[in-house]
């Protein structure tokens, strides 16, 4: 019994002194002091992850994020290959948001790696900052060899690329994998402009 009154006076304290930490880090951004308001959340994000810790950690991506800066894309490129799904969601969010070349760059160098999950949550996020200089990377992803990294694929094309996409959307019409299938017809319908409608038009004399 005095083991687990200790054990629960620990976990807490703990919270109670992380909660301090975030409300320190926070005060430090506010006050013109990045560097120590950096410091601080990289302390919190190097902790252990723990379901009843993923919320310290999505709240000191969110610090970090709104830091701004380059210095928070390798913390969020790690969190996005966290196996906790919720670290996972927010470090994706918040990665579509980050401003600048930079941020669009190493998501596009991020598909390059060998984990299926962590190159489709690259393309997650290169369709949500809607930069067209991912378009290429997008269409060439349409080739992976796994499938929800496909699927990925498909639905950041319809948000980046324009009529080049038209021809290996449609090709996925005739998938016999129906979430890629209805994955193209969502994409298609994205895509805007009368050379996109022109494009679709054509290919029906060659299409499935």
């Amino acid at each position: 019994s005095a083991c687990l009154v200790g054990s629960e006076m620990c976990i807490r304290d703990r919270a109670i002194a992380t909660d301090a930490l975030l409300l320190l880090a926070k005060r430090l951004a506010q006050a013109g002091q990045r560097p120590e308001a950096e410091k601080v959340y990289r302390q919190l994000l190097a902790g252990p992850v723990a379901r009843e810790t993923r919320h310290v950690r999505c709240a000191a991506l969110e610090g970090m994020a709104r830091l701004g800066g380059d210095q928070v894309l390798s913390e969020l490129g790690a969190a996005m290959k966290s196996d906790d799904p919720q670290v996972r969601a927010t470090a994706t969010r918040l990665a579509g948001v980050v401003p600048g070349e930079a941020a669009t760059r190493m998501w596009i160098e991020s598909l390059k790696d060998p984990s299926p999950l962590a190159r489709a949550g690259a393309l997650d996020v290169l369709a949500g900052r809607r930069d067209p200089a991912a378009a290429p990377a997008a269409l060439a992803a349409l080739k992976d060899q796994d499938g929800a990294v496909r699927a990925a694929a498909i639905q950041a094309a319809g948000v980046l690329a324009g009529p080049e996409a038209v021809a290996p959307l449609m090709g996925f019409l005739a998938s016999p994998d129906p979430v890629e299938q209805r994955a193209a017809q969502v994409a298609l319908q994205r895509l805007k402009g009368d050379a996109v409608s022109a494009a679709i038009a054509q290919s029906l004399a060659t299409a499935d």
